[in-house]
């Protein structure tokens, strides 16, 4: 599969820019009732409905796969042996209590949101209560913490300056890729097409391959960093922890209250791009989120660009 190119809007670095609980076994191989009853057991009735979901054009597999796993959630909290007609408001009541103990309040609305289609699509074929409901909470996610321009400019300049070629690539590679951090500590020396026009990062692996087009001066960082640590196969030989440290030391230096980390660059990185008037459409595909993924970071960078 291609990859998707996805194109960064310019970032002057020398200058001044401003596990997840494990859904109840499920046969793969299961297949749908012929028609849904009220005695039909939970499992296969959510096997039903994703068929249907995936027979859909309009509904991508990532959307699908989210949609089961939020459903198998539900049937793991219930046990998948229970019939539909045993469906209560005691149930629902259960589900959400369980998920508000387990799960921040974006993914509480999300699965509730998603158990209340499934509902509603049950309703419609006449195997539940009809009168059955499920009240969905508006979640008010609390804001991601990002730089502001003028932290983003301190960044690049002390990292400019610092003499530590793995920090001065590392920052000016998130922060124009938006990547996260597995994608950084999986990112190979094949991947970074640099020297090319335009210069390109390949990031992500399978469905979620992209390849983003970035600014050239990168590559005198690449060029600088290669140059001492002399990456042969991935372009970041060590750990998670020695990188961290590399980032939290900027925000040590700088005597900032925020710790930098990979999650503070990435949210920044979209922050900027969102600002600078990327299409929210571009920037979704750029950090590899799926729709539904998309729909909740969409509405917190919009909070935060007021």
């Amino acid at each position: 599969m291609s990859a998707t190119t996805v194109h960064q809007l310019p970032l002057p670095f020398g200058s001044h820019v401003g596990k997840q609980p494990d859904a109840a076994p499920r046969s793969p191989s299961e297949s749908a009732p012929a028609a849904l009853t009220g005695h039909t057991r939970l499992s296969a009735a959510i096997t039903a409905y994703t068929q249907q979901i995936a027979a859909r054009n309009d509904v991508t597999e990532g959307t699908r796969q989210a949609m089961t796993h939020d459903l198998d959630v539900t049937g793991r909290i219930l046990g998948m042996s229970l019939e539909l007609n045993s469906l209560t408001p005691a149930n629902i009541v259960r589900v959400t209590a369980a998920l508000q103990m387990t799960a921040k309040p974006s993914t509480v609305e999300r699965r509730l949101s998603t158990l209340s289609q499934f509902i509603r699509w049950l309703t419609f074929k006449g195997c539940v209560n009809a009168r059955l409901r499920v009240t969905v909470p508006k979640a008010v996610e609390e804001l991601p913490t990002v730089l502001s321009r003028d932290q983003v400019k301190a960044m690049l300049d002390y990292t400019a300056q610092s003499g530590d070629a793995r920090l001065a690539f590392l920052v000016r590679l998130v922060l124009t890729t938006a990547m996260k951090r597995q994608d950084v500590l999986a990112l190979k020396v094949t991947d970074l097409a640099l020297d090319h026009a335009p210069p390109q990062v390949r990031v992500g692996q399978g469905s979620k391959a992209r390849k983003i087009v970035v600014p050239a001066e990168l590559n005198r960082f690449w060029l600088a960093y290669a140059e001492k640590y002399a990456p042969v196969e991935m372009a970041f030989e060590c750990s998670y922890k020695p990188l961290e440290g590399d980032l939290a030391q900027v925000s040590s230096a700088l005597k900032w209250k925020e710790t930098l980390g990979f999650t503070v660059l990435r949210w920044t990185a979209a922050l900027c791009d969102l600002q600078d008037g990327m299409e929210p459409e571009r920037l979704r595909l750029k950090m590899g989120l799926s729709i539904l993924q998309w729909k909740e970071t969409l509405a917190l960078l919009r909070r935060l660009a007021v």
